[in-house]
């Protein structure tokens, strides 16, 4: 069987975070759609995981690591978060080469 391919994805929230992405669902009736978790939910590494170091404001200096399967559509998820404060400031991140870390 093959090894199945997966992306790096970099974290600096210290902890790290569970992600996961949503659906439109059915209108209950009154006219709010609902949502639906669509996929598994994946737990991003932070600095911490990996006994990193953080700055005087709590941010990793070294991220977290987690690798992704491709097929989760990570780049999707960053699309469709683009405003998410962790996002828009550089702390979830694609790792596509070592400079990517710094």
């Amino acid at each position: 069987m093959a090894e199945q391919e997966t992306i790096r994805v970099a974290c600096r929230v210290p902890g790290g975070m569970k992600i996961c992405k949503w659906k439109p669902g059915f209108d209950d009736g009154t006219g709010v759609k609902t949502t639906i978790r669509d996929g598994e939910v994946l737990q991003l590494r932070g600095p911490v995981y990996n006994g990193g170091t953080l700055d005087r404001d709590g941010v990793g200096l070294t991220p977290g690591e987690t690798e992704v399967p491709a097929d989760w559509r990570f780049d999707e998820w960053l699309s469709a978060n683009h405003q998410n404060p962790y996002v828009a400031e550089g702390l979830i991140f694609i790792v596509k080469d070592e400079d990517d870390r710094q």
